[in-house]
């Protein structure tokens, strides 16, 4: 599918997620085409998605996410988070200090891309992975940037909200 670049530059700091979509509930975006088109993160707010079955359970059985995002990234500082389902026993995909994708599959083990995203630019940015074939993959502006093969943990699950522009620290929301 074709994802529309965004035609406009945010004014606010940290980081800019538009048209995020997360291969499940995309339902949920289909049913506003008019309304929703971006949201601006600005280190001190997110979107609460509700947990349900398949962010969680039914998503760990099947093994396999998708995630992909427009960001406009002003800055690396704090691990800026696109996606956040509790980093450390679930998924969580968003950026490092170097700017470079960073995807934690669960267990705390994480993988990265092989480059940088640039600052004060939209990127379209993506990440895949497959529990049965045992990869991640790290797309940036359609172009695969990374195959990480040999993968052998499994997605991890939360019974928290999904959070999209914050993951969480304990019951705080860690931006």
């Amino acid at each position: 599918r074709t994802v529309p670049m965004p035609t406009h530059t945010p004014t606010r700091t940290s980081i800019v997620a538009a048209l995020f979509a997360l291969t499940l509930i995309p339902a949920a975006f289909a049913a506003y085409p008019t309304l929703n088109r971006h949201a601006f993160f600005n280190g001190a707010s997110y979107i609460s998605v509700p947990n349900t079955a398949s962010l969680n359970g039914t998503l760990a059985q099947s093994g396999v996410i998708s995630i992909d995002a427009w960001i406009y990234p002003t800055g690396f500082a704090g691990y800026p988070t696109i996606v956040g389902n509790t980093w450390n026993t679930a998924y969580w995909f968003g950026l490092t200090t170097a700017g470079t994708l960073r995807f934690y599959p669960g267990s705390g083990m994480a993988y990265e891309s092989a480059s940088a995203v640039p600052l004060n630019t939209w990127t379209h940015v993506a990440v895949t992975f497959s529990d049965a074939k045992n990869e991640i993959i790290f797309y940036v502006n359609g172009s695969l940037d990374r195959a990480v093969s040999n993968v052998t943990q499994a997605l991890g699950t939360s019974n928290t909200d999904l959070r999209i522009g914050a993951d969480r620290q304990g019951a705080a929301a860690s931006y």
